[in-house]
């Protein structure tokens, strides 16, 4: 029969290439790879947007998102070339793709790319309002075109109109302000922008998002040029070339009891130079790693700063209950208690699998890697047979499934001491929710799959009885399945479920081998098992302890009992504790005879014994208090005699009310003051008392000596030591005997109305009245309110209060007339001015219309009187006066109208001048006359045409005045108009010719040369000197003279330049023949003497021979004569 034994393993470590984004991205035709600075170096800060050649398209992002809500500065280098008529130019921007490419040619590498923020630098002109010159310009959103919504500033030529593609590189730099939403872009210039744009790009541009990524792109068309930045400082980061997967380690005694973890330590390069790798946190390799997880970070760090970071995890699964370094799977005392975990019920043998799936389908185990107790359901499929010792075995085609309470680590593993005979067809199936780590040092197994909680192997040959190799899996459910080709064959393996046996003894959920107090018994283990533990922490000894490598405590004198009271749950007297009394303030209340009484736990509140005992109760005092605190003392007692004692305070309070009786209501008197001074009346109560108060405070309110207005209720309080109080009320009642007091005038005078009588009013307010009690007393008067009199009387006032008590008064009344008479004068009247501008008065009280409520012969008057002589408007005023002396005046104006015209004469014609546009605009012409008026200089004027029209020709000027009064006068004179301004004349390039073979030149018309305009002729004559057909040999200044129609004539010269192109004529000798001398040589001599030269122009040539005179030839020689 062939089986399968399996056994615990480590996970073996493994390297995975962590493979992390540079710094910058290089997309489509940008480069990174060698590209030159400045100096023509190499250098690793440098990118190629676009090569020298045609329809490339080429963007570099770096990778790293800046954030706007900061402050941003970015400095470059940046070329674009050495072809002026090269294309299309490059992109700064910020934009949220760092693998973004826009339109190539006019787009620069960012047309079309949204949302964006760019800075586009072109060099060539597209059309579309691009203009001819190099410039930048700030738009947003890909659009390139200039004068669209999207462009935020226009385009700017740079530093006056720098041609950018010379060859040179030059400086650049972005600042992004964000306190002040300013983006500014520096180029050549780097004191002052030459483009600002302020705005909100976060909200406006990126829809609130803050994070983006900045770079530059650039395009070429069917123009181009090699185009490139550096910048000037390394801004890529290192990158990780290597980076540890993560690892995990299981505790088992049958492998290894510490977690030691080997990796293979991270490395990185850097783009520019090398990178410096160091761990900021974890554990180095080769450390003993804690239970759980452990992160590991290592940071590369470049030559200027820039980082990477590489991560990964170190889980070791295991428990520790007592922290004393040795894991539980191995720790013989996982409490360290004193006593072993063997003595306290833990069995670490596998589970008892007899009856699996039939009358076994459940059990429960204590998990040392975790550290819980778990419950397992069990069951199958097929015929699946179960040991005593943990194995299992599998028919073909069966089934064995787990399903735990939680979580556990299992491991499957091979039985040493048996041997299995595996075959391609003896497979073994395993399905869990976890993932597999397999120890297999000797290379045994064989796997066919092991991916998902999914494993599946067979052996490779034979396995021998001490092949230690073990698949370990952390789930929540299991199922394995067996399959062989082997007729009635079973595959056997062992599943270590260990530590099958412990005790619980109080159900605490806590196996007593990690319980302190097993029997919860509130006696310590360590206690009970007869060991010591003076510092009562339930650990051997005093801590902290010495462990050895099985995890039992040293040099405590311990594991020598192991005491039944270990496991019971009766008190232990060596474990017996003092109770602990806790005592309450309280308060009690004092009866009619002012005592009070309280029982022997009346101030217990929660006093307790540790040991569960039952407490007696006692106290120093039970009855005999005085009102207010009282200090007592409660004595708590357990069984053993141990006691313990506190202080309460007991406050006596008194909530009894003392009684009172009151005397009877009683009457008295106002004072002149209508008040009243209260008495003492607390001697007048008729009897009171209190149950614990003989001397109580008896009160009065109002208090003796208040003053009082009017009847009053007298309340008489008594008030005991604790503050208990009672009250009782009788009523005083006052009256009132005194009369009104009154002052009086012995004579009043009062007026007539407007119908020459009086209506009496009320005239009690001229006297002074007084009364001590009411301060609005009845007043009577006659003759009665609203009585009508029309000569002098007598008036009688008579004063009462309310209690009845009266005084009466009389006075004489005195009538008068103060009533002015009634007066009407006209609104106004009109009269007009004589030839002299003066009026002569009329009686205007004839006008006016008068009335007196009691005088009927009323006298009238006028001023200025009639007749009087006026020359201005006059205000007319007319009185009227009564019998009485009273009057009445009013007024009117009197306007004076003048209707006479003023005499007007203008001065003679007069000249002005047109302008240079041929207009003339007309001045201000008003002094240009004589005005005369019967009433006043003052006038106004109007002139016609008006100021400030412009005219063409001779214009007649109509002046017009009016004086004061509106009436009006003209007159006229003509305005002659003449042309003084010479007319304009530019004569537009020097001109040249050829000389004849006279070495001369006839002169053409050459007014076509000038440009000729004058402000009012439309065609000015052009003449020239010297004049059309003259003959000149030599350069010659040409005069241009443009004339108006007006006279006027302006003059310009140009240089006429004549070349002489006809050649010198000269013939040359024939071929000479010459000798060498004894050095095979000739010397030269000078041909030019024996040659004829002419020129049409020049008489004195300079002809020189090649070679010259004197040289020496050794062989045949080409005499050249040529003119220098």
């Amino acid at each position: 029969m062939n089986r399968v034994f399996l056994i615990f393993c480590y996970s073996i470590l493994s390297l995975l290439i962590n493979a992390q984004n540079a710094s910058f991205v290089v997309n489509g035709d940008a480069s990174d790879n060698n590209i030159t600075d400045e100096n023509g170096n190499i250098n690793c800060n440098c990118f190629m947007l676009t090569p020298n050649s045609s329809n490339r398209v080429g963007s570099v992002w770096n990778n790293n998102k800046i954030d706007l809500s900061s402050d941003i500065t970015l400095e470059f280098k940046l070329y674009l070339g050495n072809n002026d008529g090269g294309a299309d130019g490059v992109a700064f921007a910020f934009q949220q793709t760092n693998s973004n490419i826009g339109s190539s040619g006019e787009g620069m590498g960012m047309g079309g790319v949204s949302p964006s923020l760019i800075v586009f630098i072109d060099t060539y002109d597209n059309g579309i309002n691009d203009p001819s010159y190099d410039h930048v310009s700030i738009n947003k959103n890909g659009d390139f075109l200039h004068g669209s919504s999207n462009e935020l500033t226009s385009n700017t030529p740079v530093s006056g109109g720098v041609n950018l593609e010379d060859g040179n590189w030059r400086n650049i730099k972005v600042i992004w302000d964000a306190s002040s939403l300013t983006f500014s872009f520096y180029y050549v210039n780097m004191l002052n922008p030459i483009l600002t744009y302020t705005g909100d790009i976060i909200n406006n541009i990126f829809a609130g998002d803050p994070l983006v990524f900045w770079g530059m792109t650039g395009a070429t068309g069917s123009l181009f040029n090699e185009q490139k930045f550096c910048t000037l400082t390394d801004l890529e980061s290192p990158v990780f070339t290597s980076c540890p997967v993560d690892l995990s380690v299981v505790i088992s005694p049958e492998t290894s009891c510490n977690s030691i973890v080997n990796y293979l330590a991270p490395s990185a390069t850097d783009n520019c130079g090398t990178a410096t790798t160091s761990q900021i946190s974890g554990l180095s390799s080769g450390s003993i790693f804690p239970i759980g997880t452990t992160t590991n970070t290592f940071v590369a760090t470049d030559l200027a700063g820039n980082t990477d970071t590489c991560s990964f995890d170190v889980t070791v699964y295991g428990n520790d209950f007592d922290g004393d370094g040795i894991f539980d799977k191995c720790d013989l005392d996982a409490d360290n208690d004193g006593i072993f975990d063997t003595n306290e019920g833990l069995s670490c043998d596998t589970i008892d699998f007899n009856s699996f799936g039939t009358t076994l389908t459940s059990a429960s185990y204590y998990d040392q890697v975790s550290g819980e107790i778990i419950n397992v359901n069990m069951s199958k499929v097929g015929s699946v047979w179960g040991y005593s010792n943990g194995d299992l075995s599998l028919l073909d085609n069966t089934t064995a499934s787990f399903n735990f309470s939680k979580p556990v680590t299992i491991n499957l593993k091979h039985k040493i001491g048996q041997t299995w005979n595996y075959s391609s067809a003896d497979t073994l199936l395993i399905i869990s929710n976890g993932n597999f780590t397999i120890y297999d040092p000797n290379n045994d197994l064989n796997i066919l799959s092991n991916s998902g909680g999914l494993l599946k192997f067979y052996g490779s040959g034979g396995i021998s009885t001490t092949e230690p190799w073990v698949i370990t899996t952390t789930t929540s459910t299991l199922q394995i399945t067996g399959t062989t080709d082997q007729s009635n064959s079973n595959i056997p393996f062992n599943l270590a479920l260990t530590c099958s046996g412990y005790l619980d003894t109080d159900s605490d959920g806590i196996p007593d081998h990690n319980d302190l107090d097993s029997d919860e018994d509130g006696c310590l283990d360590v206690v009970e098992a007869g060991h010591s533990d003076s510092d009562n922490d339930g650990i051997l000894g005093i801590s902290p302890v010495v462990v050895n490598s099985n995890g039992a405590v040293i040099n405590q004198n311990g594991y020598i009992g192991n005491s039944v009271n270990v496991i019971d749950n009766t008190i232990d007297v060596a474990c017996n504790r003092s109770p602990s009394a806790l005592c309450q303030n309280i308060s009690i209340y004092a009866d009619a005879s002012c005592s009070a009484s309280i029982t022997n736990t009346s101030l217990d509140n929660g006093s307790s014994d540790p040991d569960g005992d039952v407490l007696t109760f006692s106290l120093d005092n039970n009855n005999s208090f005085i009102i207010g605190n009282n200090n007592v003392t409660m004595t708590v007692t357990d069984p053993d005699g141990e006691s313990d004692n506190c202080t309460s305070i007991v406050t006596l309070i008194d909530t009894i009310l003392p009684s009172i009786q009151c005397p009877d209501d009683t009457i008295n008197y106002y004072s002149i003051n209508c008040n009243y001074i209260i008495p003492d009346y607390s001697t007048s109560v008729n009897s009171f008392s209190d149950n614990c108060d003989s001397n109580p405070l008896i009160t009065q309110s109002p208090i003796a000596g208040s003053t009082v207005s009017s009847d009053t209720v007298i309340t008489i309080t008594i008030t005991d030591a604790s503050g208990n109080l009672k009250s009782c009320d009788f009523n005083l009642s006052l009256l009132d005997t005194i009369v009104p007091v009154l002052s009086f005038p012995s004579n009043t005078n009062q007026y007539f109305n407007s119908n020459c009588e009086y209506v009496v009013t009320d005239l009690s307010s001229l006297l002074t009245i007084s009364d001590n009690c009411d301060s609005n007393p009845t007043v009577t008067q006659i003759p009665t309110i609203g009585s009508s009199l029309t000569s002098d009387s007598s008036i009688t006032i008579t004063v009462t209060d309310f209690s009845g008590n009266f005084s009466t008064c009389s006075f004489a009344l005195t009538l008068l007339d103060t009533i002015s008479p009634s007066l009407s004068c006209p609104t106004v009247i009109n009269e007009y001015y004589d030839s002299n501008c003066s009026f002569t008065l009329n009686d205007y009280t004839l006008n006016s219309i008068y009335s007196d409520n009691c005088d009927t012969s009323v006298v009238i008057s006028q001023f200025p009187l009639p007749g009087s002589s006026i020359s201005s408007d006059t205000i007319i005023s007319i009185t009227v006066s009564d019998i009485s002396g009273n009057f009445t005046s009013c007024s009117f104006n009197l306007n004076l109208i003048d209707t006479v015209s003023p005499v007007l004469t203008c001065f003679t014609d007069t000249i002005e001048y047109f302008t240079s546009s041929c207009l003339f605009t007309l001045g201000d012409y008003t002094n240009r006359f004589l005005f005369s008026d019967n009433c006043s200089s003052a006038h106004n004027i109007i002139q016609s045409p008006l100021p400030g029209l412009f005219i063409i020709d001779t214009t007649i000027i109509t002046i017009s005045a009016s004086d004061i009064s509106g009436n009006t006068s003209s007159c006229s004179f003509n305005l002659n108009l003449v042309d003084s301004i010479k007319p304009t004349i530019s004569c537009l390039n020097d001109l040249s010719d050829y000389y004849n073979s006279n070495c001369e030149f006839v002169l053409g018309n050459y007014s076509f040369n000038a440009n000729g305009l004058d402000n009012c002729d439309p065609n000015p004559i052009i003449s020239q000197f010297p004049t059309i057909g003259s003959v000149i040999n030599s350069d010659t200044t040409i005069t241009l003279t443009v004339t108006d129609i007006a006279g006027n004539s302006s003059s310009c010269n140009f240089n006429f330049t004549l070349t002489d192109s006809i050649k010198p004529l000269f013939s040359c000798l024939n071929d000479q023949l010459a000798y060498v001398d004894n050095n095979c040589s000739f010397t030269l001599p000078n041909y030019l003497d024996s040659i004829n030269f002419n020129d049409n122009c020049d008489t004195i040539l300079n002809i020189s021979q090649i070679p010259i005179s004197g040289s020496i030839i050794n062989s045949d020689t080409l005499i050249t004569p040529r003119r220098r």
